[in-house]
């Protein structure tokens, strides 16, 4: 791993150690539709914080951007939060209420999970394309 992907997990323990003090008595009952859409906020979000700490972190050292493949692709994170966020609505436009309580210990092991799941999916991309006879295809 480099030394940016440990510097990560650091901030990653760090914000999860500081938002377990910041909630001693939390009790916090929300809907699932309102969970996921927070869920999905926080995966793109980390992502957005990556990806301009990686163009800052750049700039400062002067590289320029290196030249990639080009693919019609959309990266995991990404994908991943869209199709939540849009779960999430869902769930609040059909009026579904079923709710979830979240206490000190659940929201910090919720936000900790899915930090650690969008560290672990920010390498991988989601490629679509069109494919006739799709059957016939090997997938791995």
């Amino acid at each position: 791993m480099r030394t940016f992907e440990w510097g990560e997990l650091g901030l990653i323990i760090l914000s999860s150690g500081v938002l377990w003090l910041l909630t001693p008595d939390l009790a916090w009952t929300l809907s699932y539709g309102t969970l996921l859409c927070y869920a999905a906020g926080l995966i793109l979000g980390q992502g957005l914080i990556r990806d301009l700490s990686l163009i800052l972190k750049r700039r400062i050292k002067g590289e320029a951007k290196a030249e990639g493949a080009r693919l019609k692709c959309l990266c995991a994170e990404s994908s991943l939060g869209i199709l939540v966020i849009l779960l999430g609505c869902t769930m609040l436009f059909l009026g579904i209420e079923k709710s979830v309580s979240l206490s000190q210990w659940a929201l910090t092991g919720t936000v900790f999970g899915i930090m650690i799941l969008g560290f672990l999916i920010k390498d991988y991309v989601v490629i679509v394309r069109k494919e006739k006879d799709h059957q016939n295809l090997i997938i791995w």
